[in-house]
């Protein structure tokens, strides 16, 4: 089953960046010659979504720039006020192409989900009968995030973990079914108006086997980057050479010996004086 709409949500504020997060808006921090959102556009574009929405509201300007800029064939939903992530889907389905009817992939600028087309459309094929399909992932003990509660691939409750074993939290990607979904104005609670698993069925989809690499922190930005250059073997690193990342800059960008990378490569959206020389000596 084809997926009508991918929402790449964008709107995040970047406290979880640092200094430098308040002046590069967390989706066009780069990956050598790209950044996190143009992958992300080559990313649906291989899954074949047949349209493309980005949500902003933090650094709109610059996100709407860069867009432009680069001739995306994506249209920005502006959030004035942020709508979190229950009202972003709302405000998605609102649209007038839209008009809440359809299936959306929900994707964060900030994770790669390397889902096979394949695998995404066998996934899809469960909404006829559910309101949504979560991803899952796995989480450390030692991790902060909610814990989901699944009883036979359903969603049953979210709590916090015991900080004793590993767990299953929400990867932030998903498959939403917009067809009969409760109306909802502004702000609200994705858990609440999109999928409320006390009164609808919402499946979780866990396959270890799928890659995952998360830049949504200062830390996992560079941890990522570094394992980028590192891990010979990854899915995600035959992707970028097919999105035309140029590791040829890989020298200019990335430094082992300082475990920093290069913000500057093309020069815009940074502040000199958050770096020494090129590179960022330590994130926090």
């Amino acid at each position: 089953m084809p997926i009508d709409y991918v929402l790449i949500l964008s709107a995040g504020l970047g406290t979880r960046m640092g200094e430098i997060g308040k002046n590069l808006p967390k989706p066009l921090w780069p990956i050598l010659n790209k950044n996190l959102l143009h992958l992300q556009i080559d990313f649906c574009k291989k899954l074949g979504v047949k349209k493309i929405f980005v949500n902003t509201h933090f650094l709109h300007e610059a996100i709407k720039k860069y867009i432009t800029d680069e001739s995306f064939e994506v249209e920005i939903l502006h959030e004035k006020i942020l709508l979190g992530s229950g009202g972003a889907i709302h405000n998605l389905a609102k649209h007038p192409e839209v008009s809440y009817k359809g299936r959306v992939l929900l994707l964060n600028a900030d994770l790669f989900f390397l889902i096979s087309k394949e695998k995404l459309h066998e996934e899809a094929q469960k909404l006829n009968e559910n309101r949504a399909v979560l991803f899952g992932m796995k989480a450390a003990s030692t991790e902060k995030y909610n814990q989901l509660i699944i009883e036979e691939n359903y969603l049953k409750n979210i709590t916090k973990p015991n900080g004793k074993e590993d767990y299953v939290t929400y990867s932030g990607v998903g498959l939403i079914n917009l067809d009969g979904l409760k109306k909802v104005d502004d702000y609200s609670n994705f858990f609440e108006s999109v999928c409320d698993y006390k009164f609808e069925n919402i499946l979780v989809s866990v396959d270890e086997s799928i890659e995952q690499w998360d830049f949504g922190t200062a830390k996992h930005y560079l941890d990522s980057c570094a394992k980028i250059f590192e891990k010979e073997n990854s899915i995600f690193k035959q992707l970028l050479v097919n999105f035309g990342i140029d590791f040829k800059l890989s020298e200019k960008f990335y430094s082992k010996e300082l475990n920093s990378v290069n913000l500057d490569l093309k020069g815009i959206f940074y502040e000199k004086s958050l770096v020494k020389g090129d590179l960022i000596q330590k994130i926090e």
